[in-house]
């Protein structure tokens, strides 16, 4: 509030995040449960709240003024081109027409994550594929194919040595008996004191 006496009274300036949280709440709430927020990086380390836009001159040079080590895993230098902000920030387009007639605002990916629209929206052709580490695309319909049949294929090999096994039980079955059946008969022919029959 400004002093009527003011400029002579100094006026009292709260830069902190509830200022920017009191219209931007979707954006406060997202940042709260982020890296940056977890780290109390406040709103104004990349916002100038004065002009209204980002502290550098694009959010490449803003995320690698705190981000300098290079990235090399796979989602990192499988996108040359694309920026920190097409992936991390990315969140569809944001209709202003519909935000100053009913005031409703969007997510604006203050949590960093990826989410899958920001693959979907590059990729759209491929949002029914699977992508392997050597950038192989293979439609998910044959991956359901090829994994069926290798179940198939497994529950077959089992059911086999199932089987075999229960055959090999059998055969130990009757090769003991015919054994036993025979040595019971040589013993009842061949035992001593056994009488002949004339």
């Amino acid at each position: 509030e400004t002093p009527e006496n003011h400029p002579e009274e100094p006026v009292i300036v709260q830069p902190g995040l509830e200022i920017c949280a009191t219209c931007h709440e979707i954006t406060y709430q997202e940042w709260q449960v982020s890296a940056h927020g977890n780290a109390e990086i406040e709103c104004t380390s990349c916002h100038d709240p004065h002009k209204q836009v980002l502290r550098l001159e694009t959010a490449e040079a803003l995320c690698t003024n705190c981000h300098q080590e290079a990235r090399t895993d796979y989602s990192h230098v499988s996108h040359e081109g694309e920026t920190c902000s097409d992936c991390h920030w990315h969140r569809g387009t944001f209709d202003m027409d519909v935000h100053l007639i009913t005031g409703e605002l969007g997510t604006s990916g203050h949590d960093a994550q990826v989410e899958t629209l920001a693959c979907i929206d590059c990729h759209s052709n491929l949002d029914d594929t699977v992508v392997s580490a050597e950038s192989e695309v293979v439609s998910e319909m044959e991956l359901r194919l090829v994994t069926q049949e290798l179940e198939t294929e497994v529950a077959n090999v089992r059911a086999q040595g199932q089987n075999e096994a229960a055959v090999r039980l059998i055969q130990g079955v009757v090769v003991g008996l015919a054994f036993g059946a025979v040595l019971a008969f040589l013993f009842m022919r061949l035992r001593p004191g056994r009488r002949v029959r004339e």
